[in-house]
């Protein structure tokens, strides 16, 4: 009887190897139904997102002449949530981490555990991560505020990525409500 459990115990010791390789490190998610409604989104801020790891970048070195010449009157231009939308997309980067829950045996012996999934675009699909979508509150008719003293461009916006929760597919699993602002001063 000894023989044969003391056979089993290199089967035995590559188990949590092997159950590792077979749960969600395959790029598998659950993807949110239909468009995220953001005016009926009640979610928590900063719900599985690393707080202190937003930032706001400019997409390219953009000189403050451009920024002055070209960006600031297209800015002055928007009307609507989609031209909004579209201009922080064609002019930033939005970086953060997200907080990625997993149920595994890869993390340090636990089962249950948590992954950091540093995003650089969150405009775009990354291996765990779907993209998020983006909504911009309007204040005083405006998207997105040029300040000309701080020489700086700053909006408030609510993102959702499109992976959704485990058990509710119309609920995002990665959300935050957050002020951005950057400089105008160029980046060269």
């Amino acid at each position: 009887m000894k023989k044969w459990i003391k056979s089993f115990i290199p089967l035995l010791s590559f188990t949590p190897v092997a159950l590792s390789v077979s749960c969600s490190l395959n790029g598998t998610y659950t993807k949110v139904e239909g468009k995220i409604n953001f005016e009926q989104l009640d979610e928590q801020n900063f719900k599985n997102i690393k707080e202190d790891s937003v930032r706001i970048e400019w997409k390219n070195n953009y000189s403050e002449q451009l920024i002055n010449n070209i960006v600031i009157p297209e800015l002055n231009n928007i009307n609507s949530q989609q031209q909004a939308i579209d201009f922080v997309q064609k002019y930033f980067l939005i970086k953060l981490i997200a907080k990625r829950p997993h149920q595994g045996w890869d993390g340090n012996g636990n089962f249950s555990h948590i992954h950091e999934e540093v995003i650089n675009n969150v405009f775009q699909d990354h291996d765990k991560v779907l993209k998020f979508e983006i909504y911009l509150e309007n204040k005083d008719s405006l998207f997105l505020n040029y300040n000309k003293d701080k020489k700086t461009i700053s909006f408030k916006a609510q993102l959702a990525s499109q992976n959704a929760e485990k058990d509710n597919n119309k609920r995002p699993l990665y959300y935050l409500e957050h002020n951005f602002e950057i400089s105008t001063k160029g980046t060269k």
